[in-house]
C-alpha cells in the first residue's frame, strides 16, 4: 500500500480577486458605485404604465449589480474565513458589509414600488420576464409585511451591523 502526504495550503480567492488591494477589486468597487448611481435614475421611471422592455432593463441592471456585489462580499467573506484573527480582513469584511447595506438601501425603491404595484400591473410586466418571473413573485408574496421605506432603511442598516454578521 502506498500512503499519499497531503499539504495544506492557503486558499486561493484568485477567482474572485487576486487580493485586497488589487486592480481588479478596486474596478469592481468603482463600478459597483457606476452601477448603483446609474439603477437610481430609474426611480422616476418607475410607474405602472412602465413598458415591458424598460421594466426588464431595469430588472436586468438590478441583477447585474446584485453579481458584482455578491462578488466583492464573497471575496471579503472568505477572505475573512481563511484566517479570523487577521486585522486587514476583519477590518475590510466591516467595510464591505457596510457597503452591502448602502447598495440595499440605495435599490430599495424597486422591490417597495413593485410590492406596491397593482396586481393586474405586475402581471403584465410579468408576462415576459422568463426566468425572472418566480423571484419577481415572491418578491411580491412579502408585500403585507412591507415597512414604509424609512423603515425598511433602517431595518437593512441594523441588521448589517448586528453582532456576528
Amino acid at each position: 500500500m502506498t500512503e499519499t502526504t497531503y499539504t495544506l495550503s492557503p486558499w486561493s480567492l484568485a477567482d474572485l480577486f487576486a487580493f485586497k488591494d488589487s486592480p481588479e477589486l478596486q474596478a469592481a468597487l468603482q463600478g459597483l458605485e457606476t452601477l448603483v448611481a446609474g439603477f437610481e435614475t430609474w426611480r422616476a421611471e418607475l410607474n405602472p404604465r412602465i413598458s415591458t422592455a424598460s421594466f426588464m432593463e431595469v430588472v436586468r441592471h438590478l441583477e447585474h449589480i446584485q453579481h458584482v456585489a455578491n462578488r466583492v462580499y464573497g471575496f471579503a467573506l472568505l477572505r475573512f474565513s481563511a484566517d479570523t484573527q487577521d486585522q486587514s480582513a476583519q477590518s475590510f469584511l466591516a467595510q464591505t458589509e457596510q457597503l452591502m447595506a448602502d447598495v440595499q438601501n440605495r435599490t430599495l425603491f424597486f422591490s417597495l414600488w413593485w410590492k406596491d404595484l397593482d396586481d393586474t400591473e405586475a402581471q403584465r410586466l410579468m408576462a415576459d420576464t422568463g426566468d425572472y418571473r418566480y423571484w419577481l413573485q415572491v418578491i411580491r408574496q412579502f408585500k403585507p409585511h412591507t415597512l414604509s421605506e424609512p423603515e425598511e432603511r433602517s431595518s437593512i442598516s441594523k441588521t448589517s451591523l448586528a453582532p456576528g454578521r
